[in-house]
């Protein structure tokens, strides 16, 4: 909207406006003490953004002032780029707003609308809007030109995780970037013997355990000699130094000792003697001939004493008399006499064989004085011998 004039019959306090837009573009110099102040962003400024004169007036052709106040679109041209000034006292066509220090890439600055005419000339076009500032400012809520994530997030947000930027963040894992995240912890069945894996934790990964003696297994060169925790103790053997399981005296010696001596064992060892043991030991010999009265005779010290004790125990355990002698005959097939039946001699004991005993029983001389040649023709008679 064009800003009508105002008439004023007042000389004018400046220099008369110029008709030519050129003039009015060129920045005009300020009144006496007005300046219109442009809009801070390039945008169009407010009716107080344009300040008045001294007058708080716009000057027209013949250097009047006119309120600004009563034309808002007046205040809404003032050089919304920069900081335009209405025409001073003087009347100079405004000078045109100047690019806005603050103006954001200039597409907001319209041209200024300068200030009115002095008095005679038209109202300046006023200049340009300002270009702004530089393009493509970090922090201005556009990410264009060279801006990027990295040189400006502000504008342009952050960047997407990158495998390799030292941070461990989105999606990224030790498995899918290391670099960033540090290698991944060990874990058994990922066919690497890594960390704290070994053979007994992690198989798997690191193989099968050599044989160990205590790995309750008993294999490789185990045996139950090396490794008994493992393949358990060894069944006695004998010679081993050690009388265990089923080793006595009488089957290993060597490890369990000699057994004490035991009557019956078949061997005549320790105490044991033809007496106290005649079946290991042997019988003891006669303490007297079986054909002579005397001490009682030890069962079996022959074979004639225990057939004769067997058959008169009191020969064995009390005394070996005359009777006993008497059986020893009949029992043993022994003779007792002192000398044979077919010679002279002393007399015999009635009974030292069987011949005697028959004889003497008719002829007691023979076994009470002498055994002379009568006895010994009188043996064919009563014992069937026949003397030489």
């Amino acid at each position: 909207m064009a800003v009508p004039y105002a008439c004023a019959s007042g000389a004018p306090d400046g220099d008369t406006g110029s008709d030519d837009p050129a003039t009015g573009s060129a920045a005009g110099s300020a009144g006496s003490a007005a300046k219109l102040d442009g809009g801070t962003d390039g945008s169009a400024g407010k009716p107080s953004d344009g300040g008045a004169g001294d007058s708080g007036m716009i000057s027209g052709h013949d250097g009047g002032g006119v309120d600004a106040s009563a034309f808002p679109e007046a205040g809404s041209h003032a050089g919304s780029g920069g900081a335009g000034g209405a025409s001073g006292a003087a009347g100079k066509s405004g000078a045109a707003g100047q690019s806005g220090a603050a103006g954001k890439s200039g597409a907001a600055g319209q041209s200024g609308a300068g200030g009115a005419s002095g008095a005679g000339g038209k109202a300046g076009t006023g200049g340009t809007g300002g270009s702004g500032g530089a393009a493509n400012t970090c922090g201005d809520g556009k990410c264009a030109g060279s801006e990027s994530c990295a040189s400006c997030p502000m504008d342009c947000g952050t960047c997407p995780p990158v495998c390799g930027d030292t941070k461990c963040n989105g999606t990224e894992t030790c498995s899918t970037c290391a670099q960033d995240c540090g290698a991944c912890p060990a874990s058994c069945g990922d066919t690497k013997c890594t960390g704290t894996e070994t053979c007994q934790t992690c198989p798997k990964d690191c193989g099968a355990c050599p044989p160990a003696c205590g790995d309750a297994k008993c294999n490789g060169t185990e045996t139950c000699g090396s490794c008994p925790q493992d393949c358990g103790p060894c069944p006695p053997v004998c010679g081993d130094g050690k009388c265990n399981g089923t080793e006595t005296c009488s089957t290993c010696a060597g490890d369990c000792g000699a057994c004490p001596p035991v009557c019956g064992d078949g061997k005549c060892n320790g105490t044991e003697t033809c007496g106290s043991c005649a079946g290991d030991c042997g019988a003891c010999p006669c303490t007297h001939p079986e054909c002579t009265a005397g001490a009682a005779l030890v069962s079996g010290c022959s074979t004639c004493s225990k057939k004769v004790c067997d058959a008169d125990p009191f020969c064995c355990n009390n005394m070996w008399d005359a009777i006993c002698v008497s059986k020893v005959p009949s029992l043993c097939g022994i003779s007792c006499c002192a000398h044979d039946v077919c010679a002279q001699g002393d007399a015999l004991v009635a009974g030292c064989d069987s011949c005697s005993g028959a004889l003497c029983g008719s002829d007691a001389y023979c076994c009470t004085t002498s055994w002379d040649a009568l006895c010994v023709s009188e043996v064919a008679q009563y014992c069937g011998k026949t003397c030489p």
